[in-house]
This record gives structure tokens, C-alpha cells and sequence, in this order.
């Protein structure tokens, strides 16, 4: 079955119903029932809204719950500014910007090195904080990540050559390869910066590249067409995410934050401090809790795909060709 022909350029009306009245819920890039967990719809952004995103300030990367507000100012055309006020009322602003998301490559390059930068800018701010903290942690936590992400740009640049090969297929089993290897090295340093209490914020972007690195991983699988290989990966790489966001505990980095300000205990500063740390601490871990959802999506929409005889090569193929629709929608029958 030829992916294109599965997919719709907008979001059926029901859907949209199902999910406003509640018997609908999104959960990354798929639509389930609530009343019976049954997959109704899978969503996949698609070229144009990567593009869009990619021409984007950084800070729509940064905080994409904004980008349903102010992007639709952004859009180019009416289907374009359609389809993201769609993902507005689906609540899934961010899915082309989460790290996790199924056919990464559709994005190309440009898309690819935005989310990177959008890191680089976490782990900037970061590691400004730990200067004045512990100089000696900081310098052992700069030295790797810079490595890292530069072997993560390399990647990101070549999976989408890989794209314009006459057979590429060489390459992308390299790039999955590489991929699986830089994943594992985000996985060790994020696990070392969990063991550390005044590293609690280095975490937070290692987590988002090491779900950035594995679906690089997945992604080039399914362009070789190699699905069960790729479900293999999505599974493994979730299950890791999975342990490494439930380590961490946000609430006692705060307490810890907050112990050396204890004098001002009860005053309006003690409270917009505490708000402040919530904004630093809470709200990343958040962050981390739906690329986990996405990542786990991603595993379930590469299922389905098996599942129904469909190419991931030609579902990577119909969303990274499609010319106008952001979004496309694959709904599953019965």
C-alpha cells in the first residue's frame, strides 16, 4: 500500500469533536478513544510546517506551547495557518518540535540543527548557573556535550543527504548506527547528572538529544524500509526515556535550591522565588514527561504501520514531499 494514498491533508471534523468533548485524547502523534484505548488516528507532521518552524525565532523551539498563538502570524498561506490552528484544538502545537517524533527526517537539515540549537541554548543557560556553583562539575559536563552535539549536527546533515543518494541505503545503516552509539553516550551522561543534585538541570537537554539521537536512529531504519528493525529501536530507546524521566525529582532540586534563601521563608520574595524555581525545574521535567508520551507514540504509529504492509520509506516519502497540508492524518479503520 502506497503511504500517500492513507493519508488525509486535514483533520476530519470528528476527530476534532471527539477530542473537544473528551472521548478523544492526543497522545503524541497518535488519537486514541478514552473509553477503550483504541488507536482511531495517527498524526504526522509533514514539510511544510517543518519548514515553517525552521524560519521560526528560536524561542517558538524553546517554548513551543506558544507556537500555536503566534505562528498562524507566521504562515504563508491559508492551509498553512488551517493546519496549525488544527494542532491548536488538538493540543499538540509542539509535535514537530518534539525530539521524538516519527519521520525526523521530513524536516531536513535546517529543521534538524534548529532543535539542536534550541539545546545548545538550554544547556548554555545551564551552565552559566554552575559556573558560579561548582566550576570544577561544569567543566566536566561542557567538554562531552560540546563533542556530542557536534556529532549530533554531523548526523542530522547526513541523514538528510541521504535522501538525494542514488542508493542510500549504505549510508543510512551507518547513520542508524552512529545514532544508536550517540544515544547511548546522551543516555550515560544524563544518568551521571541525575546521581548529582546540583546537576539536576544538565539532565534536562541530555534527555531531550539522547530522544533527538534515537529518533535519528529510528528514523533512518525506516527510510532502509527495515520497520521491525525500527519498532526494535523505538521500543528500546522508549523504555530508556522512560526510566530516565522517572528519576528525576524536581521537587527535591527545589527544596534544595530554596535551603540556602531560608531567611526569607513566608515573605513575597520567598513566594516569586518558588515560583521561579518551579519555572527552572518543574516545568522542564514536564517538558521531558511528553517527549516521553511522543516517543512512545512513535513506537505504536511504526506498529501500525507493520501491521498494515505500509513502507516507512514511503511514509517518511509522502509527508517529506507534501507541498501545502502541515499535517497529515492517517485514520485507522476499523
Amino acid at each position: 500500500m502506497i503511504a500517500s494514498n492513507i493519508l488525509l491533508r486535514s483533520i476530519p471534523e470528528h476527530l476534532l469533536s471527539g477530542v473537544s468533548s473528551g472521548q478523544l485524547e492526543v497522545l503524541g502523534s497518535i488519537i486514541r478513544s478514552t473509553s477503550t484505548g483504541k488507536v482511531v488516528a495517527h498524526l504526522q507532521e509533514a514539510a511544510p510546517l517543518a519548514n515553517l518552524l525552521a524560519r521560526s525565532p528560536l524561542d517558538l523551539v524553546t517554548a513551543p506551547l506558544d507556537l500555536a498563538a503566534q505562528a498562524i502570524q507566521i504562515g504563508q498561506n491559508e492551509q498553512i495557518k488551517a493546519g496549525i490552528a488544527a494542532l491548536r484544538e488538538l493540543q499538540t502545537a509542539g509535535l514537530v518540535l518534539n525530539a521524538a517524533s516519527i519521520g525526523i527526517s521530513v524536516a531536513g537539515f535546517a529543521m534538524l540543527n534548529r532543535k539542536i540549537d534550541a539545546l545548545q541554548a538550554d544547556i548554555g543557560a545551564v551552565h552559566s548557573a554552575l559556573d558560579g556553583i561548582d566550576t570544577k562539575l561544569d567543566a566536566l559536563c561542557k567538554e562531552p556535550w560540546e563533542r556530542d552535539r557536534q556529532s549530533l549536527m554531523t548526523l542530522a546533515e547526513k541523514l538528510d543527504e541521504s535522501w538525494f543518494m542514488t542508493d542510500g541505503r549504505g549510508e543510512l545503516a551507518d547513520i542508524a548506527n552512529e545514532a544508536h552509539f550517540l544515544a547511548n553516550q546522551f543516555h550515560r551522561d544524563a544518568e551521571q547528572a541525575l546521581e548529582r543534585e546540583a546537576l539536576f538541570l544538565v539532565a534536562v537537554p541530555t534527555i531531550e538529544a539522547f530522544a533527538l539521537a534515537s529518533s535519528i536512529r529510528v528514523t533512518a531504519r525506516l527510510a532502509m524500509d527495515e520497520n521491525k528493525a525500527a519498532l526494535e529501536a523505538s521500543f528500546a530507546s522508549t523504555e530508556k526515556l522512560s526510566a530516565l524521566v522517572g528519576s528525576m525529582k524536581p521537587t527535591k532540586a527545589i527544596m534544595l535550591e530554596l535551603q540556602s534563601q531560608s531567611g526569607l521563608f513566608g515573605t513575597p520574595d520567598w513566594t516569586a522565588m518558588l515560583e521561579e524555581q518551579r519555572r527552572r525545574l518543574i516545568m522542564p521535567a514536564m517538558r521531558l514527561r511528553s517527549i516521553e508520551t511522543s516517543h512512545a507514540a512513535c513506537g505504536v504509529t511504526v506498529e501500525s504501520l507493520i501491521e498494515h504492509g505500509i513502507s516507512g520509506r514511503a511514509w517518511l516519502e509522502a509527508a517529506g514531499t507534501e507541498e501545502n497540508a502541515p499535517l497529515l492524518i492517517w485514520e485507522v479503520g476499523d
